[in-house]
């Protein structure tokens, strides 16, 4: 099938972007009219998604998880553009028991996403439900939130550590788009 116009410009990106793994980020992910595409162990702190966009079909996430011997909890917030969703799970590793929950949020209504995800706040707001992402020299997740007939509330704080930031060119062709359908 024909590509799309872009493709084939991804294609050179993927072919000559250095993807070792480098210490430090970029001061943001745009010099000049390129993108700075690689793998990074720190996050970037200025991703102008506004540029991007325009560009591409930005698709944000926001997900933290813990373990302990007794316990297995996650939580993401989504955007995909005409829909946000967050689901958050609590799982019992001695029973297997699970509560969850599950929202979907026409529109990204209720989810605003943070300049990056150490600047800012990344804040969920619906029906008895906030979830807010943030770092304060660490990431932090504070919730309020159902799981099945309980209510979960509290925060997570996370020690500092290597993360990592990829920034990946999109490659799409009419083939590719043939299977989403």
């Amino acid at each position: 099938g024909a590509s799309w116009p872009f493709a084939v410009n991804m294609m050179d990106e993927l072919r000559t972007t250095d993807w070792t793994l480098h210490d430090e980020p970029p001061a943001s992910a745009l010099s000049g009219a390129r993108i700075a595409y690689g793998r990074y162990k720190r996050p970037l702190a200025h991703v102008p998604l506004s540029r991007l966009a325009s560009r591409y079909r930005m698709k944000e996430w926001a997900y933290a998880s813990c373990t302990t011997p007794d316990w297995l909890f996650a939580l993401a917030v989504v955007q995909i553009g005409f829909v946000s969703q967050l689901f958050a799970y609590l799982v019992d590793r001695r029973t297997g028991a699970m509560r969850q929950v599950d929202r979907l949020v026409p529109l990204g209504r209720g989810l605003r996403f943070a300049e990056s995800s150490i600047e800012g706040v990344t804040r969920w707001r619906s029906k008895n439900v906030a979830v807010d992402f943030g770092f304060d020299g660490g990431h932090y997740v504070k919730l309020d939130l159902p799981l099945g007939d309980e209510r979960l509330s509290g925060e997570l704080h996370m020690l500092p550590d290597e993360s990592l930031a990829l920034l990946y060119p999109l490659v799409a062709t009419s083939n590719w788009l043939a299977r989403l359908c």
